[in-house]
């Protein structure tokens, strides 16, 4: 009896059941519902690289010009949306920086999304027509400084939103965006097909250990934490794969 209990635990490793690996991508997964454990979760993996939180644009700037920041430019594949940071009294333009790795991987799901969607269109802009590659992934937010951070989620109704003491605090209680490893990939105006194919990607990129994500409902966007390993294992399969799950 003992051997045919381990004869079928092996049988089972080594060839999974279809249904048990098939998976529903049509509405949020379990695995991407943000939660205060997930937060203080991503937090330590932040703190267990060494990643630094910033305190204000001063910081970014000096980051940057260590390289340890990198600004995130628009390319034929994504773009960030102009209105990020409107509202921010600080320095705009700091906040389009980023951690190498977050570009890469940028790079890496933009060309598997147009290698999967792509078409290319003729627009009428400034009385000229210009070629345009469609669809493009939007980056909605990338790092952030307490401020900024503050100011985002007093506006979605969180008068407790963190500040820079408070994070000195609490040190695992604090937003990730502050690290510049993190990025929000924007679903607001995505069909349905789309956003779908990107649920599933994210989640088989997650599977790998390689980022983790919490789906923002409220703000219809991806939050991507990117662990620094994405850059190495991304780099080294530069032609992105869809990994599939059934």
């Amino acid at each position: 009896m003992k051997r045919f209990i381990v004869l079928s635990a092996l049988l089972l490793a080594l060839f999974p059941s279809k249904n048990l690996e098939a998976r529903e991508f049509n509405s949020r997964p379990h695995e991407f519902v943000g939660t205060p454990s997930r937060r203080i979760s991503h937090n330590r993996i932040a703190h267990h690289y060494g990643l630094e939180f910033v305190r204000n644009d001063n910081e970014i700037l000096a980051l940057a010009e260590e390289g340890r920041l990198v600004q995130v430019r628009d390319t034929e594949t994504y773009y960030v949306d102009p209105d990020m940071g409107k509202e921010y009294s600080g320095n705009r333009n700091a906040l389009r920086y980023a951690r190498p790795w977050v570009v890469t991987l940028l790079q890496h799901i933009g060309k598997a999304f147009q290698d999967r969607f792509f078409r290319g269109v003729y627009t009428w802009k400034n009385n000229q027509w210009v070629f345009e590659y469609q669809p493009r992934l939007k980056v909605g937010s990338l790092i952030r400084t307490p401020q900024w951070q503050r100011g985002i989620r007093i506006k979605q109704g969180n008068p407790n939103a963190t500040t820079a003491q408070r994070c000195k605090k609490r040190q695992y209680n604090c937003s990730t965006h502050l690290t510049g490893s993190v990025v929000d990939i924007s679903t607001k105006d995505l069909p349905h097909e789309q956003k779908v194919w990107l649920r599933e990607f994210l989640f088989n990129l997650q599977r790998q250990e390689l980022i983790a994500v919490v789906e923002e409902i409220k703000t219809n966007a991806f939050h991507v934490f990117v662990y620094p390993e994405a850059d190495f294992f991304l780099d080294a399969h530069p032609f992105p794969c869809e990994l599939k799950t059934n």
